[in-house]
């Protein structure tokens, strides 16, 4: 009978008819249809599917990575739950479903591999965190000294398992490149020093991982002549690594800037990823040339984002839990016999991973001075198990140096200990986060009118904010005496890649620069050689994740000691709902996170009407007071005293509120900021302040509505008053939550037409 196993001298057979149907004829003929290879290959894609997402789903209050989901569910499917329903394994996994699913899984781990290297930017990996590279080192030799120092101490006790135990305690010394990626992404830590010194630790690991094996595999070989045949293969596989990127840098270059590389290029690319891995597959090194083929791809758009665009979905969702599913069919617990050396095995792996997280933690937190929580979290993340464990396993499997049961007592390790460490993760990530201290208070724009600088953070995310932000910083008053520096940063959303980057313009350019960052920064160049050295520019672009890229945003602004992030409002577009909705949620993860002020602007054209000459420039400062409201009547005051700028404040005082200690203290500081604005313009014709009374918050909104706005630029505070004046209830009805009550408001067409630009500021959210 077809896909029935029969057991000779130890080997399986399995009879397949080869005149069977591939398809069924269908259930109203009495044809059941899970006889035939394509239905039911078909119900195994779909059920590796539904186990996946349903495990997710439940796990999802425990914090539990996509790995450990999707290898439960494969260990759901298998002969551990399911599969041990013997009926159910003979009708779902015959002999020939089994030959498919091994080709189908192999194909998705090797595009999985491929894209995971074409995301990987090798060199700049090993050079983005020099803390990273001291501690893969240590990392690695720690806990391989300990284990060999164990083995030579107690031999025979570590002899469990038939002698099997050390190796599958050693396969947890190494940390893999592919294990660490998905987990920072999914707990948002790819731009955060943690995540930036993981990766380059686990790059490490990495080279130091596929370096060493052909060499493995010479001497586990002890043929001379087989030896020389794979270091002859590997050395010809380098050779055309050089002639192989060459080619793709100039298809890469011959594509026009914004638009995809031709599809022809990419299906020749994907063709040339199963060709590498036969060669390197003909020799014994399986994946070795996917690796290669995939790290000489050139990095980011145009040629690496299309490729990842293209196929990256139906790899990770198609493909690779047919893989997880192939782990849990060879996954049974019933298996395991010898309980003892379980036990024995499980401790070494455990204390294996225990020298290893003390050698993360250890040279972390002496060494480099990290905190307590951010060396934990190192630790954590450089013993993160996923996919290259389960390749190594599986391959161990094939060639006999694990049983059954030791197979089965490794991918439930792997498990328990990922399964443990993701959610100390993201415990330990919000405690960390929580635990930042606080800027100084000289950090401010109220501080800054004393100093002799104003540091700015001016993002840009393309050449149509360009020259809004110009004429904001020409607007700020640049002097010689109080001049400004501008952090110009052109902010790029990071696809095709696995590192987020924040790199100085100019450095590393032919990697990480495109005409669209050379005509925005040459622009702001222009501007700061135009102004006389008032304005000083220092260049930046950031290539991160939009859901991480507020991170980099604030340890630049940290970093640089800046009083001011500046952010441009992106409009919705009807042609781009998903980049939009992503960038909306950029801005308030700055204002939640930044270390210093922020500032939203809303671009309505102010740029067209404003001169950098004696012309009239109308600014207006709304103020009712508060930490926000200070910092934007502080930067009206600066921009009061440039020549041609006519400013308004207009101070609301509500008279609802109640009087406390608090509110005194709060409205003393207020006064001294209008005080101050007074006294800097006591003989200024151009700058008027007045004050209006107001009742309660409706009453602020209908004050407001009746003004006439008739302004280029209108600044005021995202929270206006000592005490929220506004409740959560109007602030969930507002459009765009970001700009606060008053600024949605004016940022709508019904009230100003669209024509008056505005500058929502927040003050810092530590208090």
């Amino acid at each position: 009978m077809d896909g029935v196993p029969s057991i000779i001298n130890n080997l399986t057979f399995t009879c397949i008819n080869e005149e069977e149907h591939i398809h069924s004829a269908g259930i109203l003929y009495g044809d059941d249809p899970l006889k035939h290879s394509f239905p039911s290959f078909i119900a195994l894609i779909a059920l590796a599917q539904i186990a996946s997402h349903a495990i997710y789903f439940l796990l999802k209050p425990l914090r539990q990575p996509r790995f450990v989901c999707s290898l439960l569910g494969g260990i759901f499917l298998g002969p551990t739950v399911l599969g041990h329903n013997k009926r159910y394994l003979s009708l779902m996994f015959t002999g020939r479903d089994r030959i498919l699913l091994d080709v189908t899984s192999n194909l998705g781990l090797t595009y999985f591999l491929f894209l995971t290297m074409v995301k990987m930017d090798a060199p700049m990996t090993l050079r983005t965190s020099k803390i990273g590279l001291g501690i893969g080192f240590v990392n690695i030799i720690l806990p391989a000294l300990v284990s060999f120092i164990l083995y030579g101490l107690a031999p025979q006790v570590l002899n469990a398992m038939n002698g099997k135990a050390p190796v599958m305690a050693c396969s947890f010394i190494l940390t893999h490149f592919p294990n660490v990626v998905p987990v920072l992404d999914e707990l948002n830590l790819l731009s955060s020093d943690v995540g930036q010194i993981a990766l380059t630790s686990s790059a490490v690991n990495e080279v130091l991982s596929w370096a060493s094996l052909p060499i493995a595999m010479v001497l586990q070989n002890g043929e001379l002549r087989e030896g020389f045949f794979i270091l002859l293969s590997v050395l010809v596989l380098i050779i055309l690594f050089f002639p192989v990127r060459l080619t793709l840098l100039r298809v890469a270059s011959r594509t026009p800037e914004g638009r995809p590389v031709s599809e022809v290029y990419i299906s020749i690319i994907l063709l040339g990823t199963l060709h590498s891995l036969f060669i390197t597959n003909s020799v014994g090194l399986v994946f070795l040339g996917t690796m290669l083929f995939g790290l000489a791809i050139p990095k980011g758009p145009p040629l690496g984002t299309t490729l990842v665009d293209k196929s990256e979905i139906f790899t990770m969702e198609i493909l690779l839990p047919l893989f997880y599913l192939n782990v849990g069919l060879h996954t049974d617990i019933y298996s395991i016999q010898d309980w003892k050396g379980t036990l024995i095995a499980l401790a070494l792996s455990a204390f294996v991973t225990l020298f290893k997280f003390i050698g993360a933690f250890l040279p972390a937190a002496v060494y480099y001075k990290l905190r307590i929580r951010q060396a934990s979290m190192l630790g954590l993340l450089l013993n993160v198990r996923g996919v290259a464990e389960l390749i190594f396993l599986r391959r161990w499997r094939e060639r006999k140096v694990l049983d059954d049961q030791s197979y089965t007592v490794m991918v439930l390790a792997n498990l328990v200990i990922t399964a443990l460490s993701v959610p100390l993760l993201d415990i330990l990530k919000h405690q960390d986060r929580m635990s930042i201290l606080p800027t100084r208070d000289s950090e401010l724009i109220q501080k800054s009118l004393h100093s002799s600088e104003l540091r700015v953070v001016s993002c840009v995310h393309g050449e149509e904010n360009v020259h809004s932000i110009i004429t904001l910083l020409e607007a700020s008053n640049p002097t010689p005496f109080s001049p400004i520096c501008a952090y110009v940063v052109h902010l790029v959303e990071l696809v095709g890649r696995a590192v987020p980057l924040v790199v100085p313009y100019g450095k590393h350019k032919k990697m990480h620069r495109t005409k669209s960052t050379d005509h925005i920064m040459r622009a702001f160049n222009n501007y700061s050689r135009s102004s006389d050295g008032t304005v000083t520019v220092k260049p930046f672009t950031i290539i991160a994740p939009y859901k991480s890229m507020h991170e980099n945003i604030g340890n630049l602004a940290r970093g640089q000691a800046a009083h001011l992030i500046v952010v441009p409002f992106q409009k919705r577009q009807q042609d781009d709902v998903r980049e939009v909705t992503y960038l909306r949620s950029l801005n308030p993860n700055i204002q939640a996170s930044a270390p210093c002020t922020v500032g939203i602007l809303v671009d309505n054209g102010f740029h067209h009407r404003a001169r950098y000459s004696n012309s009239l420039f109308n600014v207006a400062v709304i103020f009712l007071g508060g930490p926000d409201d200070r910092e934007a009547l502080a930067y009206g005051t600066r921009a009061s005293g440039r020549e041609g700028i006519h400013i308004t404040v207009i101070r609301i005082l509500l008279n609802s509120l109640c009087a406390n200690n608090d509110h005194e203290d709060q409205k003393k500081l207020d006064d001294e900021v209008i005080k101050e604005f007074k006294i800097k313009n006591a003989n200024n014709m151009s700058a008027v302040h007045c004050e209006v009374e107001a009742e309660d918050n409706v009453h602020v909104v209908n004050i407001v509505k009746s003004l006439e706005l008739n302004y280029d630029l209108v600044i005021l505070g995202r929270r206006p008053g000592s005490r929220p004046i506004f409740r959560e209830e109007m602030l969930s009805f507002t459009e765009h939550p970001e700009l606060g009550v008053i600024g949605d408001m004016l940022a709508s067409e019904d009230l100003c037409g669209g024509e008056t630009s505005i500058l929502v500021m927040q003050h810092r959210s530590y208090s």
